[in-house]
């Protein structure tokens, strides 16, 4: 008959339970490799097919960074209106060739399309209100692809900020008129009279580079586009 002393005993208790100790370390391990593996097949799933503002706003979640959610969410279909005339500009031949007169400015409000003078080539005649055939075409192509969106329309005619000679036009009053004329073109592009909120000259008061008021690319049409309520 075999005797075990009381140290033997101990010894196997304490063996016994720095095994089971070791086992279940490996096994808590490996449940945390699991989790992480599962959050991280989870963050591919979200981020697949979300927008750049749902992204941010889901790394903002994972970093802690302060992100105004309802701003995100408003802006999120004007971010996709960016992205598809982006797209729709780099497939169009006509349009790249224009693009340095095409800007766009996401805002809680919508998106802004600019259309702007450059140096190269002048979308209006000098001091006048009328549109050069560049500007026509400009127009009526980006009137063509938003006419089957659900946007409302404001458009704001802008000049740069050398003044008129006595006895023409003022600033106030080539703007006004350059943005009814836009109006005109993208009423013929399809856009029904409806859509249209505020046709407004602003003259030279809201340039886009402040600190140069005479540059060309503050000669522009602004359009603004929101969604219908």
């Amino acid at each position: 008959m075999t005797t075990y002393s009381s140290a033997s005993i101990r010894r196997g208790r304490s063996q016994r339970r720095g095994e089971s100790r070791r086992t279940g370390q490996w096994k808590l391990a490996y449940a945390d490799f699991l989790t992480a593996l599962m959050a991280f097949f989870l963050l591919m799933w979200l981020t697949t097919d979300s927008s750049q503002a749902e992204r941010t706003a889901i790394a903002a979640f994972f970093t802690g960074a302060e992100v105004s959610l309802t701003n995100q969410q408003s802006e999120m279909p004007y971010i996709e209106l960016e992205a598809s005339l982006l797209s729709a500009i780099q497939n169009n031949p006509a349009l790249t060739d224009l693009k340095e007169h095409i800007q766009f400015h996401v805002e809680p409000s919508g998106l802004r399309i600019n259309l702007t003078d450059a140096s190269s080539e002048s979308l209006f005649a000098s001091g006048a209100e009328n549109l050069s055939d560049t500007g026509i075409k400009l127009i009526g192509d980006i009137g063509e692809f938003i006419t089957p969106l659900p946007f409302n329309i404001h458009i704001e005619g802008h000049t740069d900020a050398f003044k008129t000679a006595p006895g023409h036009q003022t600033n106030w009053q080539i703007s006004t008129a350059r943005a009814n004329n836009t109006l005109v073109i993208l009423e013929k592009a399809g856009i029904p009279s409806n859509r249209f909120k505020s046709v407004t000259g602003l003259a030279d008061t809201r340039p886009l580079l402040p600190n140069q008021p005479h540059a060309p690319v503050n000669r522009r049409i602004s359009i603004l586009l929101e969604l219908s309520r």
